[in-house]
C-alpha cells in the first residue's frame, strides 16, 4: 500500500504512535464522502456487517452526529468502519485490527495513488437513491454544450460554479468527448465566492447560452480562479429564483461542492460523482471510448 502525508486525527495509546508513524495517510476533515460517491449498491451481510462497534468508534460517531452503519476489512491489516446520518452521506473511520485505542479518519490510498474509501463507500456505504431526480435534474434552469439532435450518442449533468477551477479543469476535460458525441447540461449555481451568483445569473441571462459558457471557461483565470464573465451587479428576482432552484436540487441529491457530474451507468439508473473525476474514469461514467487529452494541466488526474 502507499500512503501520502497530511493532517490526521489519532487517538490512543502513545506506544503505538510509533507503529502507525510508518504509515502515512492523507486525511480530510469530517467533511462528507457524499452522496456524489455512493454509486454502487451496499455489500451484503457476508461482506460486510453491522455489529456493536469499539467504544472509540461509536463515540465518534455519537459526537458527530452520525451512527457507525457498517464494520468491513480494509487493506493494510485495518478495519474499516462507515458512519452515516442520512442516506448517502457517508464518512469512513479505520482501526487496527485487535487494537481498539486507535482512530483514523481519512483517506486510504492504493500504491498507484487511487483512493480506497471510494471503492469501500461504493461497497458498503448508505445510498440515495438518485433516479427521482432524474425530471427536475432535466428541468433544471441549464447551458447545453456539445452534441445535439441525433448526434448526441451520451449526456450527463454537471453542476458548476463560475469561480470553480475543478469544474474548469472538468470543462477541458469533456471538450475531445463533446467532439465524439456527448452533450453536456452545465447546472449553474454560485457560492463560492461573492461574485459566483452573479457570473451565473450572468451565464444563465445570456442570449447565447454556449458560446458564453464557452468564453467563460477559455478566460478563466487558473491563478485567481476565476471565472472569465463579468458578473451581474443586480440579478433579476426571474434569475435568482432560478439560482435558487438549482441550489436546491443540488443540496436534495446530496451534493456540498462542485463539479457534481450526474451519469446513467448501463442499467440507465442514475449515478453522480462529485469532485474532479480522474480521467481514466471518463470512459465508464460517458459510456464512450476514451478520447486522447494533451493537456497538461490533466495529466495529475490520469
Amino acid at each position: 500500500m502507499k500512503f501520502q502525508t497530511g493532517p490526521a486525527y489519532l487517538m490512543g495509546a502513545s506506544s503505538f504512535l510509533r507503529w502507525i508513524a510508518a504509515l502515512i495517510f492523507t486525511f480530510y476533515n469530517l467533511a462528507s464522502v457524499s452522496a456524489a460517491d455512493t454509486t454502487n449498491q451496499a455489500a451484503s451481510e457476508r461482506d460486510a456487517k453491522i455489529a456493536p462497534a469499539p467504544p472509540i468508534v461509536a463515540s465518534h460517531a455519537e459526537v458527530n452526529g452520525m451512527k457507525v452503519v457498517r464494520e468491513f476489512d480494509a487493506e493494510g491489516g485495518l478495519t474499516g468502519f462507515v458512519l452515516s446520518n442520512r442516506p448517502g452521506n457517508n464518512v469512513l473511520a479505520f482501526s487496527p485490527k485487535g487494537n481498539q485505542d486507535v482512530l483514523l479518519i481519512g483517506t486510504l490510498l492504493d500504491r498507484s495513488g487511487i483512493s480506497l474509501n471510494e471503492k469501500y463507500i461504493e461497497k458498503y456505504g448508505t445510498r440515495l437513491d438518485l433516479d427521482k431526480f432524474k425530471d427536475a435534474l432535466e428541468r433544471a434552469p441549464s447551458v447545453f454544450e456539445g452534441a445535439d439532435g441525433g448526434s448526441v450518442k451520451s449526456k450527463i449533468y454537471v453542476f458548476l460554479d463560475p469561480n470553480c477551477i475543478f469544474c474548469h479543469l472538468l470543462w477541458k476535460a469533456l471538450q475531445p468527448y463533446e467532439k465524439a458525441g456527448l452533450q453536456v447540461q452545465w447546472i449553474p449555481i454560485g457560492f463560492l465566492k461573492n461574485d459566483s451568483a452573479g457570473k451565473a445569473a450572468a451565464l444563465l441571462d445570456s442570449k447565447e447560452k454556449s458560446q458564453a459558457l464557452y468564453a467563460m471557461e477559455s478566460n478563466f483565470s487558473e491563478k485567481n480562479e476565476s471565472g472569465g464573465i463579468a458578473p451581474e451587479e443586480v440579478i433579476s428576482p426571474a434569475t435568482q429564483s432560478e439560482l435558487d432552484e438549482n441550489r436546491k436540487l443540488f443540496s436534495a441529491m446530496g451534493f456540498q461542492g462542485t463539479p457534481a457530474v450526474v451519469f446513467f451507468d448501463s442499467t440507465k439508473r442514475i449515478r453522480a460523482k462529485q469532485g474532479m473525476p480522474r480521467m481514466s474514469l471518463l470512459p465508464y461514467m460517458l459510456s464512450m471510448a476514451p478520447q486522447e487529452m494533451n493537456d497538461a494541466a490533466l495529466q495529475r488526474f490520469k
